[in-house]
């Protein structure tokens, strides 16, 4: 068991994994407290802001990678959609944790 918990936490991208998910702890909590006070509806905006730091964080490097020695204007078209044939599953897991982070925590 020791031996499972100790992988997990070396392994480099699941701590980016939860790296990212706290990190949308920290982007969406103002827009809660906005909501909790001012405006019900502004945590959906920081739910959108979230979502889209975080496809473009992703996309971009999936550009990187593909792009080689080539201008990153030749590959801008291809990505757009988080596929595993696209991004790979670990991509496509930082992109999925944020989410859901930040929609749980608009929806309590």
């Amino acid at each position: 068991m020791y031996s499972v918990i100790y992988l997990w936490f070396t392994a480099e991208r699941w701590r980016s994994c939860v790296f990212h998910g706290l990190l949308a702890i920290v982007m969406i909590a103002p827009f809660k407290l906005i909501s909790l006070f001012v405006l019900p509806w502004i945590t959906w905006v920081g739910v959108g802001f979230v979502i889209g730091w975080f496809h473009s964080r992703e996309k971009t490097q999936y550009e990187y990678l593909i792009k080689g020695n080539k201008k990153t204007s030749t590959v801008w078209d291809r990505g757009w959609i988080p596929r595993r044939g696209n991004w790979g599953m670990d991509s496509i897991r930082e992109f999925v944790v944020p989410v859901i982070v930040s929609i749980s925590i608009s929806i309590f």
